[in-house]
């Protein structure tokens, strides 16, 4: 396995190397909302990113693109929230 399980710091050589290991790729997802002053608007993002890291080590994968979006939308009211519809989610 490479240094990184992460193709955002690939290079597509490096791209096709590791998927003649593997044909795995974990897309981390998380909510960008609002969670209380004291926290982070991607605290759902960087859990899901830590769980991604450690799961890629397990089973050799790759970790993909994040999508850090969701259906907030009774979030709305609060700065920051990035809703999208479940549909488009889907």
């Amino acid at each position: 396995m490479t240094s990184t399980n992460y193709m955002k710091e690939m290079s597509w050589t490096t791209f096709v190397e590791r998927a003649k290991e593997t044909d795995l790729v974990l897309l981390p997802t998380g909510a960008c909302e609002v969670y209380g002053p004291h926290l982070p608007l991607g605290s759902d993002l960087l859990v899901a990113t830590k769980i991604a890291e450690k799961v890629a080590t397990r089973v050799n994968a790759i970790i993909g693109p994040a999508l850090e979006v969701g259906d907030s939308s009774a979030l709305d009211d609060f700065p920051g929230t990035i809703t999208i519809r479940p549909e488009s989610y889907k």
